[in-house]
């Protein structure tokens, strides 16, 4: 009985899990989303607008695809470039530089003659000049006439500064400085104990702003500004004329190992044959003083560009033209 009974039980289960499947696929089947739509989406169908349907001679009004007939997209326009100011012309007098820096707003574009780092780089080897002669009142009562004209010439350069219509370092205490470089200059006249002190006070402020310090210098007046010294500048011609353009361009080897600093002194020489049209110096007022000064220019420019380029024979050339507008000047104004 009991053999029989078990027998039963194991054939109702297997008839159950015969069955399983079969529901489970149709309790599957029940649940499957019906693919009719239901009230709610046939309501938000109805609310929507109809999609337009276009007439011939609407469409004809527009190009099948616009860019075969506009072309592609333009590109980001570059900002348009500013002329240089030219150099004054001949007879022209120059407006004094103190005039311009007192204006608040650069009268001459100054980047179009010499790059910010050059100035900078002219600021720091002149520092560095002062070293020695500064080291004693020995060195100094021996070369304080050179001290002198490297103050002076320093004033100039921050003085341009002051004035540089672009970014460069120590612009906002470039004026200042400048009045306070030419100060010193002046002291430097005579050698005496003060005139060290005062000296040496500058370079250390001068070593300062090079090395990223700040510097306290009194504000300059309208009239200190741009206060410019005529043998300071000649002696710096002179000594990229003489000294450095004749031998860096006599061979080419000579010419490959400087390009970098020709194109810098080539830059300083434009920059002093601005410099000496301005009103306040002797002969600006000459034209033909100012004709040989535009052709200094012109010709140092010309050397900046073979620099650039590593054109041998134009450096030579505009070298040869640097030292004839020199010469000529020289003729004509030295007796």
């Amino acid at each position: 009985m009991k053999a029989a009974a078990t027998r039963k039980w194991i054939f109702a289960v297997a008839a159950a899990l015969a069955w399983l499947p079969v529901r489970l696929d149709a309790a599957a089947q029940r649940k499957e989303p019906s693919s009719k739509p239901t009230p709610r989406a046939r309501a938000i169908s109805r609310s929507l607008a109809p999609a337009p349907i276009w007439r011939r001679q609407e469409l004809d009004a527009f190009f099948p695809d616009a860019r075969a007939h506009l072309g592609p997209a333009p590109s980001e326009p570059a900002a348009p470039l500013q002329p240089a100011e030219p150099p004054p012309m001949p007879g022209a007098r120059a407006a004094p530089a103190a005039a311009q820096a007192a204006a608040g707003t650069p009268a001459f574009s100054w980047s179009s003659v010499v790059e910010a780092a050059v100035l900078e780089d002219e600021v720091k080897a002149y520092a560095r000049l002062l070293a020695a002669p500064l080291k004693n009142a020995v060195a100094f009562n021996r070369q304080h006439d050179e001290v002198r004209r490297h103050y002076a010439y320093l004033a100039t350069l921050f003085s341009v500064i002051a004035q540089f219509d672009g970014e460069i370092r120590w612009k906002d205490t470039a004026a200042s400085l400048s009045a306070a470089l030419a100060r010193t200059a002046t002291n430097c006249k005579a050698a005496s104990d003060g005139a060290l002190r005062d000296a040496k006070s500058r370079l250390h402020e001068l070593q300062d702003l090079i090395g990223g310090g700040a510097v306290d210098v009194p504000p300059a007046e309208a009239d200190e500004m741009g206060t410019l010294d005529r043998p300071s500048l000649m002696t710096r011609l002179e000594t990229s004329i003489d000294g450095r353009l004749d031998a860096w361009t006599a061979r080419e080897a000579d010419f490959n190992r400087q390009r970098d600093t020709l194109r810098h002194e080539a830059q300083i020489v434009s920059l002093l044959a601005r410099i000496i049209t301005d009103a306040e110096l002797d002969f600006a007022d000459d034209e033909t003083y100012q004709k040989h000064a535009a052709q200094l220019q012109a010709q140092a420019r010309e050397l900046v560009e073979a620099a650039r380029q590593g054109d041998f024979p134009k450096a030579q050339s505009a070298t040869n033209g640097v030292r004839q507008a020199c010469d000529a000047c020289h003729a004509d104004f030295r007796g």
